[in-house]
């Protein structure tokens, strides 16, 4: 082999490694027994986004070495999208090499290992050329896919006793390649957003406003509740309410022409007269359902949770049932008491009242008009107004009225007779349209 040449011993490039892309080119220039090895090595890191760069030189005669230089160093890496970069800063080295004309005298070196062109010959001069690679060529190359030629020297086994070149094999050469391949890609990783994640934002925000419309039409609901329109409940009383045509008429007068946002009305009745049946019509047909309440004695112990929970945007309706005349002080000081609280809310106490007396033969007595007189004078004395509707005691035709409904309520065809038998019972025992149905259960079995 010539001892004056000059060429590559060595060039790698790991384009497709998972982190990195590492460029390595390897240079020897013999020039008559002297010998410079040059070599760089240039690796592009993702996670930093910095190129690192080590560029090394040594010279060497017959062997040994006569001087060695290392320099490291890292800088930004240029972007991809940069359209034509300017080559003086791409092939710039960050390390300044001076030409040398000067013959460098040295020891000849025997390079019988190496396989050098006769092209690459240079003459006794040690001028060092610089050997430029562009980022364009590298990405176009890059781009293609193309396969990485790598230039190896010939290795003479049998001259190879130097242990200062250092040559690696192809073994070597696979493991690192192997291990390199390990790494993570350079290239950065866009994650793309799941489509669920899309579908989860879409059907909440639809369900926050499915809450907010159903939020915003219960209060609609609850500030426009229709007022109490006693009319339908006056066509019903009028035609399922027996024999009490008169406090029928009265209660519809009262409810229309009253305006009172504080109303008291007393049914007052022996049993079976229609107090109770009435009292549930009476809040069958009440609007507001959830402003309902019933109170049965003793209620001077409920007396001031019943006002507390009162709602204060709608009409109220208390019941009040079972009251005997034992109980009017209680029912009095009942009413009293929401008359007199300020600002009050809109309030219907609904009474029902039997008066009957009982002796000790279990005889019953009723006094109608002097249990009204009684009840009225009770609340003139505290200033409270008061409606008292009486009951009167149904007749023939009411309780055979009522004796033929319970009779289509059971499906039970009944005749005259048993009418007859049913009415008589239900006077003697007084029990009024409340019997009625339990006659009628006697002749069904």
């Amino acid at each position: 082999m010539d001892i004056n040449f000059q060429g590559l011993t060595r060039t790698s490039s790991f384009t497709d490694l998972s982190s990195a892309r590492k460029l390595i080119f390897q240079q020897v220039t013999a020039s008559e027994g002297l010998v410079k090895h040059y070599s760089c090595e240039q690796i592009f890191d993702k996670d930093s986004n910095v190129r690192q760069v080590k560029v090394s030189t040594l010279i060497t005669a017959a062997g040994k070495p006569q001087s060695e230089e290392i320099w490291t160093t890292s800088f930004p890496r240029v972007s991809n999208y940069v359209k034509n970069p300017k080559s003086s800063s791409l092939n710039k080295l960050p390390m300044q090499i001076k030409e040398k004309s000067e013959p460098c005298h040295l020891q000849a070196l025997n390079l019988s290992l190496l396989q050098i062109s006769h092209d690459s010959r240079r003459g006794t001069s040690c001028e060092i050329r610089k050997h430029r690679r562009s980022r364009s060529s590298y990405d176009d190359r890059r781009r293609a896919d193309s396969p990485v030629s790598v230039r190896k020297p010939a290795l003479d086994m049998n001259a190879s006793k130097d242990p200062e070149l250092k040559v690696q094999g192809d073994s070597k050469n696979k493991e690192a390649i192997e291990d390199l391949k390990k790494l993570r890609p350079l290239a950065q990783e866009f994650t793309v957003k799941a489509a669920r994640s899309s579908r989860s934002v879409k059907l909440l925000f639809f369900g926050l406003v499915a809450l907010s419309i159903l939020i915003i039409s219960s209060l609609i609901t609850e500030i426009y509740e229709p007022s109490f329109d006693f009319r339908n409940a006056s066509l019903e009383l009028s035609r399922k309410i027996y024999g009490q045509d008169l406090a029928v008429v009265k209660l519809s007068e009262y409810f229309q022409e009253n305006s009172l946002d504080f109303k008291v009305v007393a049914l007052v009745g022996g049993t079976g007269v229609g107090k109770t049946y009435a009292g549930k019509i009476i809040k069958k047909h009440f609007p507001h359902t959830h402003n309902i309440y019933e109170y049965i004695p003793p209620l001077a112990d409920v007396i001031p949770e019943a006002y507390d929970i009162l709602s204060a945007l709608h009409s109220n309706l208390v019941v009040l049932e079972n009251l005997r005349l034992k109980d009017l002080q209680d029912f009095v000081y009942f009413v009293r008491y929401f008359f007199e609280q300020k600002n009050r809310p809109k309030v219907i106490i609904l009474a029902m009242i039997n008066p009957e007396t009982v002796d000790n033969n279990l005889r019953k007595s009723l006094d109608l008009e002097m249990s009204i007189r009684i009840i009225q004078e009770a609340f003139s004395k505290v200033d409270v107004p008061v409606k008292t509707v009486a009951f009167q005691a149904l007749g023939s035709e009411a309780l055979e009225a009522c004796v033929r409904e319970e009779a289509k309520k059971l499906n039970f065809k009944i005749n005259d007779f048993q009418i007859e038998e049913i009415k008589k019972s239900i006077i003697s025992s007084q029990s009024g349209c409340k019997g009625a149905y339990a006659k009628v259960q006697l002749y069904v079995k």
